[in-house]
C-alpha cells in the first residue's frame, strides 16, 4: 500500500510541474504579444502586410484590402482606361481626372487608415516628392498627425469618410521641373470633396498634374 501511495504522489507532482510549465509558456506568449502591440503603436508598424488585391501593370498602381468601395470603383475605371488599346484625344485629361479623384478619395478618407503612417494617395504623387509629402501629412499640423492607431480594430475616434469626389474645372497650365518633359502641358484641376459626414476637413482642393513618363502624377496641391 505504501508503494501505491508513493506512485500516486509522484504522478500528482508531475501534473503540477507540467501545469506550471504550460502556465509559464502561456504567460510568456501573452507578454510577448502585448509587448509587440505596444511597439507597433510606438513605431506605427502595421500588423502583418496589407494584401494587394489588384494592380495596373506598368504603372505601379495597386488596390489593397484597406481601400474603400468608392476608391475600388475608381481604380477599375483607371485600369480599364490605361489598359485600353484605343486612346482618343481626351485620354490624358480623363487620366488626370481619375488620378485627381483617386488621390483625394484616398488621402482624405482617414477612417480606412490603420495608423498615421498609412498616408493615402502617395502612389499618385510625383515620385521625387513622395517622401516630403508623407512628412507633410504626418508631421504636427498634418491631418494624419492625430490619427489614432487601429491595429486592434477597436478605434472609436470619429474620422472622415469620403463619399464622392466631384471635378469642378479642368484647365491647362505649365509646370517646369528638370525631370519632366516641358512639351507636355500640366492639368490644373479643381475638385470638391464630399464626405458622408462633414467633420470640418477640406471640402475642396486644386491639384496640378503633369506627365512623368507613362504616368500622370500630382506635382502640386493647393
Amino acid at each position: 500500500m505504501k508503494k501505491a501511495s508513493k506512485k500516486i504522489q509522484i504522478k500528482y507532482g508531475n501534473i503540477l510541474i507540467g501545469f506550471l510549465v504550460v502556465s509559464l509558456v502561456v504567460l510568456v506568449v501573452l507578454i510577448t504579444f502585448e509587448v509587440r502591440n505596444v511597439l507597433r503603436e510606438i513605431t506605427g508598424e502595421e500588423e502583418g502586410e496589407v494584401v494587394t488585391l489588384n494592380e495596373i501593370a506598368g504603372y505601379g498602381y495597386i488596390l489593397t484590402e484597406n481601400h474603400t468601395e468608392y476608391f475600388t470603383e475608381l481604380f477599375f475605371e483607371l485600369k480599364e482606361l490605361l489598359e485600353s488599346d484605343v486612346r482618343g484625344d481626351d485620354f490624358d485629361e480623363n487620366y488626370a481626372r481619375l488620378v485627381t479623384k483617386m488621390f483625394l478619395a484616398d488621402f482624405y478618407d482617414l477612417n480606412s487608415k490603420v495608423t498615421k503612417n498609412d498616408v493615402g494617395g502617395v502612389q499618385f504623387v510625383f515620385v521625387p516628392y513622395q517622401e516630403t509629402f508623407i512628412q507633410f501629412a504626418t508631421d504636427i499640423g498634418g491631418i494624419y498627425f492625430y490619427l489614432e492607431t487601429n491595429l486592434d480594430g477597436e478605434r472609436t475616434q470619429k474620422l472622415p469618410i469620403v463619399k464622392e469626389i466631384e471635378i469642378v474645372s479642368v484647365t491647362l497650365g505649365e509646370f517646369l521641373h528638370e525631370d519632366l518633359d516641358p512639351q507636355y502641358a500640366a492639368f490644373i484641376i479643381e475638385a470638391r470633396i464630399i464626405y458622408e459626414e462633414n467633420l470640418g476637413f477640406d471640402t475642396s482642393r486644386t491639384l496640378v498634374l503633369a506627365r512623368n513618363g507613362e504616368r500622370i502624377e500630382i506635382v502640386e496641391m493647393r
